[in-house]
């Protein structure tokens, strides 16, 4: 992706200004990453098959919402195998990610919620958020959701560890 030098300059003097105490920064390249505002989701697979997606919850314990995430674009439900290495499936691995609605699914579905009389979302997050954790787990798959994976936070090797 390309930017006009007109949006660019501005932001890169004033991030480089919060860095640089007022003296003048070395220049270098910059490192810029996509921005999904989602709801923060931990995978966890054993052998290499899904057993538990968990949100943050309050922050010590989270929420269990694996019957959902089940059905989410973007979580299969058994690792795949990368240039024929088994060994994801013989590990414990934690992948961590966001789940998300797309700008489209989600006025497709404020525009259904206001057509029932019913309240709609204030925004992609929030219909996110609180999609993943409906009990009715039809009505969640009906809500378009999606994952992307941003980290591989372990993988355990049980056979040799024991974990």
């Amino acid at each position: 992706m390309q930017f006009q030098c007109s949006v660019l300059l501005p932001f890169t003097k004033q991030r480089l200004n919060k860095v640089s105490d007022g003296e003048q920064p070395s220049t270098g390249a910059w490192v810029v990453e996509p921005k999904v505002d989602g709801l923060a989701l931990t995978l966890r697979y054993e052998g290499g098959r899904l057993v538990c997606a968990a949100t943050r919850g309050d922050g010590s314990e989270g929420e269990d919402v694996t019957y959902n995430a089940r059905n989410l674009t973007g979580i299969p439900q058994v690792l795949p195998e990368v240039h024929g290495d088994t060994n994801l499936h013989a590990s414990v691995v934690e992948v961590r990610g966001e789940v998300y609605m797309t700008l489209l699914d989600f006025q497709e579905l404020n525009a259904i919620k206001v057509k029932t009389g019913e309240k709609p979302f204030a925004n992609p997050r929030n219909a996110a958020a609180g999609s993943i954790r409906i009990l009715k787990n039809r009505d969640a798959v009906d809500r378009r959701l999606s994952f992307m994976a941003y980290a591989i936070v372990s993988a355990v090797d049980t056979v040799a560890t024991g974990v």
